[in-house]
């Protein structure tokens, strides 16, 4: 009895489907950190194995059609608009960010293109996301208008649908329902932003729809900003704790300015005043956590410094960025026109800080004493204080 050879295509379509399912899956995603120049602050990447689009034209086809109806693509496109800030702090995967692999790339069933007009060149980004991060993708778009005044009327924005299934068997596979299921993020989650236009294969009555509502007035989530600012101290943290100290302090800085942009806006008075005391005092307590945080990482970097025997006078422009960050920390009610004092136990927690941070340097043991004497006053009984003050009874008696 004769045997036949058995080839992939012999096997029925729908388990072939069921593959392709399979192996264009994008793999878990995958952290790169801030080392590399390449990427910079992308911190997680998406990867996809493709191989299977250039098997032959029967089985490209076939895989082709699968990877665009199951993990639908979306390009983003922005000019002076720093997004890298808004995909890390979001924790959005990215699949690219090759930009001319990008624009030649026919699979996104939408490109998203931010533009922020400027007088100066502005840095064009590209890069390739998956549709089921949109919703996260606007929620990082719209603190923008919490965080940047006018950044609602400011950015212009130009959504076009694409349609990559023509070339498949199943060419009206984007219909309107999908479109508006692709589109819901938008409608859902922003507001104020009155240059917002919808173009390509869009129905024209599902396009005027979504424009309309994303040019209403916004109302600002202002709970969400709170989030939104707790959620990067804990980025810079978990950045810290694995010993990426540049990303953690850009980070830590980009909260800061954030704070101060939101502070500085002619609206604030008013928000003061709907918000109210809570609101305020929540946000200052953010800015003093933001600045013990980086004098945490600081403090770690002037170690190494003394431990790679680093000339005194960077060290020492160290210890005196310490002490101004240490100043906005305690500042912070001065700096948002609000009320909010340090309290006792945070002063004393800095006042330790201040105290470890010249005996790492071996600078001045008369002020490290004198920061640890305040500690000692304001947090009575803890072990940290009685142990730093064992150290720098050492470091002076040596």
């Amino acid at each position: 009895m004769a045997t036949h050879a058995t080839g992939f295509l012999d096997i029925p379509l729908e388990l072939r489907q069921d593959i392709y399912k399979d192996v264009l899956r994008p793999y878990e995603p995958w952290l790169l950190g801030f080392r590399g120049k390449k990427y910079g602050p992308w911190s997680i990447r998406h990867r996809m194995d493709l191989g299977l689009l250039g098997v032959n034209r029967q089985i490209s086809a076939e895989a082709y059609e699968i990877l665009i109806k199951n993990q639908q693509f979306v390009r983003i496109i922005t000019r002076g608009v720093p997004m890298c800030t808004i995909f890390h702090r979001e924790r959005i995967p990215v699949l690219s960010l090759n930009g001319r692999q990008i624009n030649q790339c026919k699979v996104p069933v939408m490109t998203h293109c931010i533009n922020v007009p400027s007088n100066t060149p502005v840095e064009t980004h590209h890069l390739l996301m998956l549709s089921k991060d949109l919703d996260t993708f606007c929620r990082g778009i719209a603190i923008g208008e919490a965080i940047l005044e006018g950044f609602g009327t400011q950015s212009i924005h130009v959504i076009t649908l694409h349609d990559p299934f023509y070339e498949t068997s199943s060419p009206g596979y984007m219909n309107v329902t999908r479109q508006e299921h692709l589109l819901k993020p938008y409608q859902k989650l922003l507001r104020g932003f009155v240059s917002f236009r919808l173009t390509g294969n869009i129905h024209p009555i599902l396009a005027n729809t979504v424009a309309t509502v994303v040019k209403r007035p916004a109302a600002a989530d202002y709970a969400y900003f709170l989030r939104d600012l707790l959620s990067s101290i804990n980025i810079a943290r978990a950045a810290h704790a694995r010993e990426d100290n540049r990303l953690a302090t850009s980070v830590l800085l980009g909260v800061e300015r954030k704070i101060r942009t939101f502070s500085s806006r002619t609206a604030w008075p008013v928000i003061k005043r709907t918000q109210g005391d809570e609101f305020t005092n929540a946000i200052c307590d953010i800015l003093l956590m933001s600045s013990q945080t980086l004098i945490t990482i600081a403090t770690w970097d002037i170690f190494r410094l003394v431990e790679n025997k680093a000339g005194r006078d960077l060290i020492m422009l160290m210890v005196g960025r310490v002490y101004r960050v240490a100043e906005t920390g305690q500042r912070a009610g001065v700096i948002l026109g609000a009320q909010w004092q340090i309290d006792n136990q945070s002063r004393g927690m800095l006042a330790l800080q201040l105290a470890f941070v010249h005996r790492v340097a071996r600078h001045d043991p008369v002020a490290a004493q004198r920061h640890v004497e305040i500690a000692a006053e304001l947090l009575p009984g803890f072990v940290r204080v009685e142990r730093e003050q064992a150290a720098i009874d050492q470091w002076r008696a040596g």
